[in-house]
């Protein structure tokens, strides 16, 4: 929520950070991926292109807290946005609302008798 907060646009607020913070909806954070040490952001591969007004996503994550969660609405994605840049510049976070045609939810998972979140595939194109 604090992310909206700081960082949000008018619109995403309305949208998203009002609903979170009555309580109606949930969100997801997607970081840690399956084939690299990424509690180090500077390891993470996924991409996020920008194309115009869009963004091609294209990665895999797991451990995503709360994407089974039905009323989770909204996935704060991070991504590598600027690969040339130096590793704690790199990256970047995306909303990626959760019923759009980019998510993949695969693999749940138990762990000490819980439901626990896991991968997320994204690999399309946002339309923003």
């Amino acid at each position: 929520m604090e992310v909206l907060y700081d960082f949000g646009t008018d619109e995403q607020k309305e949208e998203w950070l009002t609903p979170l913070l009555d309580g109606s909806i949930r969100s997801c954070f997607a970081m840690t991926e399956p084939d690299v040490a990424s509690s180090d952001a500077t390891n993470i591969s996924s991409s996020i292109v920008s194309d115009g007004d869009n963004y091609i996503i294209n990665g895999r994550k797991w451990w995503t807290s709360n994407a089974i969660n039905p009323r989770a609405k909204i996935c704060i994605f991070m991504g590598v946005t600027n690969p040339e840049n130096a590793p704690h510049q790199r990256q970047s976070q995306i909303l990626v609302p959760m019923d759009s045609e980019v998510f993949l939810l695969l693999d749940l998972c138990r762990c000490m008798d819980m439901m626990m979140d896991t991968q997320v595939i994204l690999n399309s194109y946002l339309k923003m």
